[in-house]
């Protein structure tokens, strides 16, 4: 006799073919608890970025390497944690998941990303509707370091296919990241004639420009050869003399137009050219540091050099630019706290952004009713 549970709708039957009726029992329960909390499925998202902590406050807790998957692994074994993801990038690392009352009300998430000693303005916990309108800002670019940018669109889709493939999430974080998606198309339609969408590696050459840091007679050294590498090393093309390139294990594909401006190198032969470098900017996805002061022999002490450092955790050493008042390093702090007095008053633009999300509230209300069990149309 199978070992039956009925709830609603759903009726579920767990059967050992006669063998272990006791474990066919364990199953039934273990499921039956599993309906019941469907019944209160929330939408959470907590996390920490920028504009809660510094580069060197929120740097311990980015999750990188192996640390991801460990994180990862500890909210699998929680119960009441229906679906999640974790999004982390250079701005923000923050956990968005479906789960149940009794989850969202004892705070074992925010146990989990090491929250606990932190003061209340130092993170954030947003549930159901301000955890759909938060999810929609950060898709729409909204509250990253440089507002507007659309790179958060890509780390968006890849974290949700990482949770995807590593059994983390299914169609409900899917529903929740597609509709997010949906209305930050809508966002960015608004806000771009209001605000200029600059990427990370644009911002990075703006401030070199404004400090007169770059000009037909630089040379520049990017590393890394990623996504933001990549377009570090586009942009620069017109604006300097030479550039650079290293990179880790990835060779990067060279156009044969750029030949004549861009010289390779890998990270480990990238000490003996650094005393040809003007201006070196960092954005490669390393836990540890790039640069950093046993590199102090191979910097030409007679040659200002100015270091951005995009990386998080940061790529270069802080200590470095104690090193020589030749040597200038200039993290993502000191990038937004100089963008910042450029930046075009974004209260009026998150009002906009908020009054499209809740025009859009249909359709928080649609996903979160068929989580529960009624009608999707409702």
């Amino acid at each position: 006799t199978p070992a039956i549970t009925r709830h609603k709708q759903l009726t579920l039957s767990v059967s050992s073919g006669g063998k272990n009726c006791r474990q066919s029992k364990m199953v039934k329960n273990s499921l039956a608890r599993h309906l019941k909390m469907m019944e209160s499925a929330h939408l959470v998202i907590v996390g920490t970025d920028h504009n809660h902590l510094t580069v060197e406050e929120r740097e311990p807790f980015h999750l990188t390497g192996h640390r991801h998957e460990q994180a990862g692994f500890m909210i699998m074994q929680l119960w009441g944690i229906h679906e999640f993801m974790i999004l982390n990038t250079c701005n923000r690392v923050e956990v968005i998941a479906v789960v149940s009352e009794e989850t969202m009300q004892n705070g074992i998430l925010r146990h989990v990303m090491g929250f606990t000693h932190f003061k209340e303005d130092k993170y954030y916990l947003k549930t159901d509707r301000a955890a759909f309108e938060h999810l929609c800002l950060v898709t729409g670019g909204m509250l990253s370091q440089t507002p507007g940018e659309n790179h958060i669109t890509a780390q968006m889709k890849e974290a949700l296919e990482q949770s995807k493939t590593r059994g983390w999430s299914g169609n409900m974080i899917q529903e929740w990241i597609s509709t997010a998606l949906h209305v930050s198309k809508a966002i960015k339609n608004m806000v771009s004639p209001l605000l200029h969408s600059y990427e990370i590696e644009d911002l990075s050459l703006r401030y070199l420009e404004a400090q007169k840091k770059i000009d037909q007679n630089t040379t520049i050294m990017v590393l890394g050869s990623g996504m933001v590498g990549k377009g570090l090393v586009k942009d620069s093309l017109p604006k300097v003399g030479k550039i650079i390139w290293c990179y880790h294990v990835n060779r990067p594909e060279v156009s044969q137009d750029w030949n004549g401006k861009i010289d390779l190198c890998t990270f480990n032969d990238m000490k003996n050219r650094i005393t040809e470098a003007d201006v070196i900017v960092s954005a490669a996805d390393t836990p540890g540091h790039l640069l950093h002061l046993g590199h102090e022999p191979f910097f030409n002490q007679e040659r200002p050099v100015t270091v951005i450092d995009l990386g998080m955790p940061r790529n270069v050493d802080p200590a470095l630019d104690d090193m020589s008042s030749d040597v200038t390093v200039v993290d993502l702090d000191g990038l937004k706290y100089w963008y910042r007095r450029e930046l075009a008053d974004m209260t009026e633009i998150l009002a906009q952004s908020r009054a499209i999300i809740t025009e859009n509230r249909d359709l928080y209300e649609k996903i979160t009713n068929s989580f529960k069990g009624g009608n999707p149309a409702e």
